[in-house]
């Protein structure tokens, strides 16, 4: 086993803060704060887009508890929650994890970037969102289908159902607003 994180859960050896069927906690070599804590899946997963829905669910739940517990115990005022997923976006372990950093105003970090890509896209989706970003309804882990709202590039208000859809501009008089 080549991954630093299935070994570590594996061999028992990381210091734990939980230890869960599909999700583990645990406190990084480096941390960036005091209480700074690694979320990560039990079974190997490479990233948020191999990761079956029912691990990514017990993951964030983990973390969300993971949160709450600096909020209390820590009397953090906020948290960061720092994920990369893939070649292009730094990931330094190839193992899904979540680092929650606990924050506190004037606390000397900052976590968000402070620049813009230098790709910008090519052909007609250069520099915007593709029509399929906005248009396509989100597929739940239960299988119903929710609606998104977006805000198209004219401005608009985007609501998608099936195969009706109502794009209309604020005020329009086209019936009721579906939202």
């Amino acid at each position: 086993m080549d991954c630093v994180f299935c070994r570590l859960i594996a061999d028992g050896t990381a210091h734990w803060m939980a230890r869960e069927e599909e999700a583990c906690a645990f406190t990084p070599l480096n941390p960036l704060a005091p209480g700074h804590t690694l979320v990560v899946p039990t079974r190997h997963c490479a990233g948020v887009f191999d990761t079956p829905p029912e691990v990514l669910s017990a993951s964030m739940l983990l973390v969300q508890r993971v949160a709450a517990a600096m909020r209390t115990a820590l009397d953090a005022s906020g948290v960061n929650i720092l994920s990369a997923s893939g070649p292009g976006s730094e990931q330094s372990v190839p193992h899904l994890h979540f680092h929650v950093v606990p924050r506190w105003t004037d606390d000397g970090i900052s976590t968000w970037p402070t620049g813009q890509s230098r790709h910008r896209g090519s052909g007609r989706t250069a520099g915007r969102r593709p029509r399929s970003w906005r248009l396509r309804a989100i597929r739940r882990s239960d299988g119903m289908t929710t609606p998104p709202r977006a805000v198209c590039s004219r401005g608009r208000r985007v609501w998608t159902r099936g195969v009706r859809r109502w794009a209309s501009p604020p005020g329009a008089g086209r019936g009721p607003r579906p939202w």
